[in-house]
């Protein structure tokens, strides 16, 4: 194959992942516009992510 013929290759291949992700953006969006109101603040949720990616020292 040409250089041209894979640079058009990668580039398809590039363009279908996007797709992908963001059709699974939009329905991770769409699932939590449907899920209702969180209990939680914003505040709350951004600490248990943080304590959820901490490192730890056996990791």
């Amino acid at each position: 194959m040409s250089e041209t013929t894979n640079e058009a290759m990668h580039s398809e291949l590039q363009l279908r992942e996007e797709q992908r992700n963001l059709l699974a953006l939009k329905k991770a969006v769409e699932a939590g516009e449907h899920s209702g109101e969180s209990g939680q603040s914003l505040w709350d949720i951004a600490i248990q992510v943080q304590k959820k990616y901490e490192c730890r020292p056996n990791d």
